[in-house]
């Protein structure tokens, strides 16, 4: 029989081997949300002694890979009828585990969990986003760059226009000496949605003082255009500029990026063949 086993326990530092041989007889024996005694704990998976069965279930309690509820409770809660096997949301004590004859267990996945609720949050964002492809690229920015030393709407000293004085700004800064500028069309002439040609003629020029200020203070500006918005066009501009992360395919924030660019992507090429 086949099992999926995910990835991400066999990756997880703060369980031993035992415990993550445990997860997966649990799931290839379908335990998972029914109850189970130790006595079929140690069948399914050769452990004899309680005390180590114990051990490891705690473990994958305390790492969010386990759901631990006693006998008549309803998984993810600690409710139950049964007065001498109750106990709270954060699961058994010791004398919990010394009295407990079965438990239900919840296969859970806290990694997959964390990366749902990131792309729900990204897509709550995104329908409030007053700059959707700048707001686009530092999504993708935090999913393939594995610096967190970095400093948005970055308004550096150096950075000043010597026209106007004006403080000029990068849309992220990566302290290795890396920015990241997301342009528009609006950048490269009048557009339906910005027509005024003085004010396109004005961004350009700030535009073109802000890469020179950039190369004469040792800054690498990459400007990233709607075009770029995919995980194989961005990871090329960043080359080995920065460190990046091997992300997996079925990342659901990679896959709610993947769509939201496709969708502005199309938009922005739509507005712009009507030009």
């Amino acid at each position: 029989m086949d099992i999926s086993v995910p990835r991400e326990l066999l990756d997880e530092n703060a369980l031993c081997l035992a415990a993550k041989m445990l997860y997966i007889a649990i799931i290839a024996d379908n335990r998972g949300q029914h109850a189970v005694s130790f006595q079929e704990l140690a069948r399914m998976t050769g452990i004899r002694d309680r005390r180590t069965i114990v051990r490891c279930l705690k473990a994958l309690q305390e790492t969010g890979w386990m759901q631990v509820s006693p006998t008549g409770s309803r998984p993810g809660t600690g409710s139950t009828n049964d007065p001498h096997g109750g106990f709270d949301g954060t699961g058994p004590n010791r004398d919990d585990w010394r009295r407990l004859r079965k438990i239900v267990l919840t296969p859970r996945n806290p990694v997959m969990e964390l990366r749902i609720r990131k792309a729900e949050e990204f897509n709550s964002r995104l329908r409030t986003a007053p700059h959707v492809g700048e707001f686009l690229m530092k999504g993708w920015l935090d999913l393939l760059v594995d610096d967190t030393d970095y400093v948005d709407n970055f308004r550096p000293d150096f950075l000043r226009n010597p026209v106007t004085g004006e403080n000029l700004e990068y849309d992220r800064y990566y302290r290795r000496g890396v920015a990241f500028e997301f342009n528009g069309p609006q950048h490269y002439g009048p557009t339906r949605r910005y027509p005024d040609r003085d004010r396109a003629r004005d961004l350009r020029v700030r535009d073109l003082i802000k890469k020179a200020l950039s190369l004469e203070n040792g800054v690498e500006l990459l400007i990233i255009r709607p075009g770029d918005l995919s995980m194989s066009r961005l990871t090329a501009k960043i080359g080995n500029r920065l460190p990046l992360r091997l992300v997996d395919f079925s990342d659901p924030l990679r896959t709610a990026l993947d769509k939201a660019s496709s969708v502005y992507t199309r938009r922005v090429s739509r507005s712009v063949a009507q030009e």
